[in-house]
């Protein structure tokens, strides 16, 4: 009787190990007709040629008006960096010539450009990105821009000439000073022009969180920048408009004081 017993569970035990891999494998094979779902989603990231539509939403007035006062310094030491396609700086293009072109009475001829992107640095250690325009305007006038990279925003800017008159540029400011014979009233005439062609460009924003206004302070050789956002920050910096050699924004070493409008 134990030996039937034992034949029996060998038996058994035969069928069972014969059965439950067939089982398993079957309750696999149901198990791949159920839809599964994986997710390979990805960030992307997207260029946009219109720098300031994101922007001024990460840097306040505040920061603007501390960029306006180191540059007035002038930095330590400048450090080129590999730069994006030229696509991707065609907004600078873009900033640059909507400026001049508001500037000037007559429409200039840029002869050379060039756009680098650069780091610079200050003595208290600050690194600040910005883009360096530099360009010749009728083949004789040799201008430079520094735009900061974060913002946007025109940090400083020089127009020179080897002694050429400003006539051709500005015809009409030339012709009017010149019958009262008076400097000053040329100076004052470009420095209410420079404050209008930087809120033209301060006005290309298509976000109105931030608003910057220039507004002139001719007999102080100046003008005065009133930065807008939760708080109005107001600074000024250094313009000087030499009648026969040049225009140089911020180009001052003397820091501007600003101060915060509650």
């Amino acid at each position: 009787m134990k030996r039937v017993f034992a034949i029996l569970l060998f038996i058994l035990a035969i069928i069972v190990g014969l059965a439950v891999p067939e089982l398993w494998l079957n309750g696999q094979d149901s198990s791949l007709g159920e839809v599964q779902t994986i997710d390979l989603s990805e960030p992307t990231l997207h260029w946009t040629d219109d720098k300031s539509d994101t922007v001024e939403s990460r840097i306040s007035a505040e920061e603007i008006a501390g960029k306006l006062e180191l540059f007035a310094t002038g930095p330590t030491f400048l450090l080129p960096q590999n730069t994006s396609p030229d696509a991707d700086s065609s907004w600078v293009y873009t900033k640059v010539t909507t400026f001049l072109n508001a500037l000037f009475e007559v429409e200039p001829v840029i002869t050379w450009f060039t756009v680098d992107y650069l780091y610079t640095w200050f003595d208290n250690g600050t690194t600040i990105p910005i883009w360096s325009v530099e360009m010749v305007l009728n083949e004789m006038w040799y201008c430079s821009i520094d735009i900061d990279e974060a913002s946007g925003i025109i940090l400083r800017c020089s127009i020179q000439s080897n002694d050429l008159s400003w006539e051709e540029l500005f015809p009409n400011s030339f012709a009017d000073s010149s019958r009262t014979g008076s400097n000053s009233a040329f100076q004052e005439l470009v420095s209410f022009r420079f404050c209008e062609a930087l809120n033209t460009v301060y006005g290309m924003s298509a976000n109105k969180t931030m608003d910057i206004s220039a507004f002139p302070i001719p007999d102080q050789s100046c003008i005065s920048l009133s930065i807008t956002d939760y708080q109005t920050t107001v600074v000024t910096v250094s313009l000087i408009v030499y009648p026969e050699e040049s225009i140089m924004f911020n180009h001052s070493h003397t820091v501007a004081e600003a101060e915060v409008a509650e």
